[in-house]
């Protein structure tokens, strides 16, 4: 097969020279070498001559087998005698040429040793076996062969030739006229250390698939997969190689070509400099690279509502640390265009500003209560356009009055986009710069969610259906979900899908019905033909996506009614189910059922988490699932197999005529609950014996159990509430450590239903707006229970155990009930969302509980729960905080605004050093 012509790289004399890519073949059986039939791949012709004449001016030897390409035996671990080494180290590791040294022409030979693996000559990474020759065909900084240390200094990079790399010698010193053993400049080197090579990882040829390169043994690693010796650096082991381009393309791009550069400069000769060009050949030529328009994460942009597709809400950003978050400050406010509609229209009541912004492309971009778009400056706070959908016109929508929690982004090339789905169920697609509808997408700009679904219109939209949720956009996909109204206003309420839509064209692609009509999968849950009068199940919530497996992973919700399902009996799939759909297609790939027909309003609120992690030695692709009811379930995410067993437990049934309520539950076996579930004697106030004896009496009026325990005609207690244990704002995880952060709240509340299933205590609208309708109160007014009634939870998931645990803030304790009895930190239900860095972990206080909630943003090292800073705030935090660069400064943006409080965004940064003129 002839050598087919991959790219046209300019030398140093700005001429162009052709490459050549050789097209894959087949592997020979393993253990066996397979020779490379091109001499001097991604280099120029005009180069490939020299190869030939190196080393001819003195004391040639003929290369050993192993670097003419000839097999060696399987298995083999080749590594030089130690004596040999050192009598070779000056020569062989030579160190930095200096200003007026100069090389001569003899070139050594550098062998790489592997372990059961051979040379693969010059092929790039994409065409060559056992994943050999990545450094020099990545040519990324840090992430090169180095074999050893004295040789090269601090700052020295290089991108070595995997199988050939020529060493010239230098004329200050020659050979003949040095020591043994000594360098250049007759000294000794720093160490005489020769680095073991092996490159772990699968047997079969899988691009940058694993594989520790130039790292001693037994070196440590930090967060960042940098041993913590210097200029040791490896390939993560977590990240696939076709992904690994995928997702790191620009900083590839650009590495490649500074180092291209920065040689051409410095004068090294053309062959080397043809290294890095053949890195930024090998990067134009892996499939797909320019044509994902998801965004390449940089770690001072946010791009994407939870930071990443994989809902991580961290950041590795270090500016701010425990040495100096104290001394943070607001930089900017940025308020809201709402107040000026709300202002011209005092009819219309002000929701909640729950967005989390994103940072992307140089610009910061929210969603506003009202689903208006801003796109802002990120280093002064000033709004560069604001685009008004005007869904405020369409009346008071079904979300709990006005809220929207953000907005997507989308680019390729030069068309950058920003997507939000409304709150009158549009999705909108603007062009990035100007603000303004893209003309190619939908109609105008926009497409209609409801005309696409597949479902019946119903003749008053907006006060059942709507979007509060960013859209996920996965492989050129735009994936939405939906908010239908929780309260049954109609004999039979819509029915949740999942749309999937070009993010190009807005062209309608797919949509799965998250209650299944007859004849397809889950249908058989539904019993008595009661799907067929049962809508919700829906997926409000945020979702995640895994751009490498093409999955997007939908948080379920309850079916219609909340607290009764006699009318659907059966377990009621997808309802409250995990569910992974292809986005290219809406097929589903696989779920798992969180609660079996769910009369307890526990949806799973969030998007999962997805982390890598290490369990008995075995890395896992993992989603963490945090839910309602206080449990993290997780998974492996290509398949949908618990990492550890999850156990069907019998549970409590209903006495209400006509609910039948499923047998069992699932619980996870590892990690424990992350909050208290179920209600019992251990559980309450304790701060006296008087105190626990009164509880006692209050806790006889209820019906009280462990958790999953059914509402009856007699107030019961419910512990988790549908606020939680976690809600919409998620869980935090570390991506490094396997660690994940979660933000959880206690708040038993008592509800009653008739002998029909309607409730009788509160109405519906009022608990779930306030949460605080039906929440059962102690002895003086104090809590029912002991504290926290509010808390973090940091989980090791490589473990499946949990770290620690500490109170969220120190909610009510100064209060005249409390201060008698001097509680210390006892936590707030007032709900917000996390946010992760490097080494800290960030939570504000929420507005929903003002007399048990500050005005903070807490600060706490991840690593131990300690309290590191409390930073003042002009208002409640309200949606999960986000961080970026801009200017040189990190900045933490939090939003703020419940009910009739001014909406607004909020940047924190270090004091500035730049003198104001």
């Amino acid at each position: 097969m002839a050598p087919v012509p991959a790219h046209r790289v300019p030398d140093l004399h700005g001429q162009s020279r052709s490459h050549v890519l050789w097209p894959g073949r087949d592997r020979l059986p393993a253990g066996r070498f397979q020779p490379e039939p091109s001499a001097g791949l991604l280099r120029p012709r005009s180069l490939q001559s020299r190869r030939h004449h190196i080393g001819r001016n003195r004391r040639e030897r003929p290369l050993p087998d192993r670097q003419r390409g000839l097999p060696e035996p399987a298995g083999a671990v080749l590594q030089r005698d130690p004596q040999r080494a050192a009598d070779h180290h000056a020569v062989r590791y030579q160190p930095r040429l200096h200003a007026g040294e100069r090389r001569h022409r003899r070139h050594l030979r550098r062998r790489v040793r592997t372990e059961r693996h051979h040379s693969a000559g010059g092929r790039t990474a994409l065409d060559q076996p056992e994943c050999l020759g990545r450094a020099r065909s990545l040519a990324r900084r840090g992430l090169d062969h180095q074999r050893g240390r004295a040789h090269r200094p601090c700052g020295q990079n290089h991108a070595p030739h995997p199988r050939l790399h020529y060493q010239p010698q230098r004329d200050v010193r020659s050979s003949d006229r040095r020591r043994h053993g000594r360098d250049v400049h007759g000294q000794l080197p720093d160490r005489r250390r020769r680095v073991r090579r092996c490159l772990a990882g699968p047997t079969q040829p899988e691009l940058l698939d694993g594989g520790s390169f130039g790292r001693h043994q037994d070196a440590p690693l930090d967060a960042d997969g940098v041993c913590e010796e210097p200029h040791q650096r490896f390939l993560p082991d977590r990240v696939g190689g076709r992904e690994f381009l995928l997702q790191h393309a620009a900083h590839l791009w650009r590495d490649a070509f500074v180092q291209l550069v920065s040689r051409a400069v410095a004068g090294f000769d053309r062959r080397t400099t043809m290294k890095g060009a053949g890195a930024v050949a090998a990067l134009a030529l892996a499939p797909g690279l320019a044509a994902r328009g998801h965004p390449t994460r940089n770690a001072a942009e946010w791009p994407v509502y939870g930071a990443t597709n994989a809902a991580t809400k961290y950041s590795p950003l270090d500016q701010i640390d425990a040495s100096n978050v104290a001394t943070l400050e607001v930089a900017w406010e940025w308020t809201s265009p709402d107040a000026a509609i709300l202002e011209a229209h005092p009819e219309l009541q002000p929701g909640e500003f729950q967005a989390t912004p994103i940072m992307v492309d140089g610009r910061l971009f929210t969603s506003t209560a009202m689903s208006q778009v801003a796109a802002i400056d990120p280093a002064s706070g000033r709004t560069l356009w604001v685009y008004d959908p005007g869904t405020w016109r369409h009346g008071y929508p079904t979300s709990k009055g006005f809220q929207h929690r953000g907005v997507a982004f989308w680019r390729a090339g030069k068309d950058a986009r920003v997507l939000i789905a409304t709150g009158d169920n549009r999705l909108i697609a603007l062009d990035a710069a100007s603000g303004t509808p893209v003309a190619g997408f939908g109609a105008k700009g926009e497409v209609d969610l409801l005309r696409t679904s597949g479902e019946p219109v119903p003749d008053t939209p907006a006060r059942l259906i709507g979007a509060t949720s960013p859209p996920v956009i996965c492989r050129d996909t735009v994936i939405v979900g939906q908010y239908i109204n929780d309260v049954p206003s109609r004999p039979v309420m819509p029915v949740g899908v999942i749309q999937g839509f070009d993010v190009r064209s807005g062209r309608h692609k797919w949509t799965f019905r998250m209650i299944p009509r007859a004849g397809e999968a889950g249908a058989e849950t539904w019993r008595e033909g009661s799907a067929q009068r049962t809508g919700n199940a829906n997926a409000w919530a945020p979702m995640s996506a895994d751009d490498d497996l093409g999955l997007v992973y939908v948080p379920g919700t309850c079916p219609t009614n909340n607290f009764f399902g006699g009318d659907r009996p059966g377990d009621n799939l997808f309802g409250n189910a995990l569910v992974a759909l292809d986005v290219e297609t809406g097929l589903r790939r696989w779920h798992y059922q969180l609660v079996h027909h769910d009369i307890w309003d526990y949806d799973i609120p969030c998007a999962g988490n997805l982390i890598d992690i290490m369990v008995d030695g075995k890395r896992i692709p993992a989603i963490a699932q945090v839910t309602k009811q206080g449990f993290c379930f997780v998974f492996d995410r290509r398949d949908g197999k618990p990492v550890w067993p999850i156990e069907e437990r019998p549970v409590p049934q209903s006495t209400i005529a006509g609910e039948r309520t499923a047998a069992t539950q699932p619980f996870p076996t590892k990690p424990p609950p992350f909050d208290r579930q179920g209600i019992g004697e251990d559980d309450l106030i304790d701060f006296t014996p008087a105190l626990r004896d009164e509880a006692r009496t209050i806790l006889a009026k209820y019906t009280a159990g462990p958790l999953f325990t059914p509402l009856g005609t007699q107030p019961t207690i419910v512990l988790p509430s549908w606020v939680g244990g976690a809600n919409w704002w998620g869980a935090a995880a570390d991506p490094e450590a396997g660690m994940l952060y979660v933000p959880s709240l206690t708040a038993p509340v008592s509800m009653a239903l008739d002998g029909e299933g309607k409730r009788t205590d509160a109405a519906d609208g009022d608990s779930e707006i306030a949460g605080r309708a039906s929440v059962v109160r102690g002895p003086g007014g104090l809590p029912l229970l002991k504290p926290p009634y509010g808390r973090i939870t940091a989980i090791d998931l490589n473990r499946g155990v949990i770290a620690w645990t500490r109170a969220n803030a120190p909610g009510a304790r100064d209060l005249p009930m409390f201060r008698p009895y001097n509680p210390g930190w006892i936590g707030t239900t007032s709900r917000t969302g996390p946010l992760l860095t490097q080494t800290l972990l960030f939570l504000g206080e929420g507005p929903h509980s003002p007399a048990q909630s500050r005005k903070m943003l807490c600060a706490y090292d991840k690593a131990t729960g300690a309290l590191r800073a409390e930073i003042p705030l002009p208002d409640h935090t309200l949606g999960p905080p986000m961080t970026y660069m801009a200017g040189g400064r990190q900045f933490i943006v939090c939003g703020m605004g419940f009910r009739k409080a001014p909406h607004r965004l909020v940047a924190l940064a270090l004091p500035s050093t730049r003198k104001e003129p």
